[in-house]
């Protein structure tokens, strides 16, 4: 769940960095915040809100995916995804944390 929480964190900072520095990025692993993503789908993918935050979060990956290939219009459409209001995305951490707590996970 840390990797999780810092690399979600990075990706939404990314739609303020030229998508030419996407891939030097010295916080988190945003290379494996896919494979994060779908481990933490199959341990809390039941909850809805939890598996709604959860696929929000991994179109906005395959998006920085995109940019790191080389898509120079990727900032652009993460920026647009993810909106002038970064809290939204923040916030949507808060369903995954609940449902990682109900689930006896600590």
């Amino acid at each position: 769940m840390a990797d999780l929480s810092v690399n979600w964190q990075v990706i939404i900072g990314l739609a303020n960095v030229p998508t030419t520095e996407w891939e030097g990025t010295p916080v988190g692993h945003i290379e494996d915040f896919g494979a994060e993503l779908a481990v933490v789908a199959a341990a809390l993918g039941k909850n809805l809100q939890a598996a709604g935050a959860l696929k929000y979060m991994a179109e906005a990956n395959d998006i920085v995916k995109r940019g790191i290939d080389g898509d120079a219009t990727a900032q652009a459409d993460l920026a647009a995804y993810l909106g002038p209001d970064a809290t939204v995305s923040v916030n949507k951490q808060i369903p995954i944390a609940l449902a990682y707590t109900n689930a006896g996970c600590s």
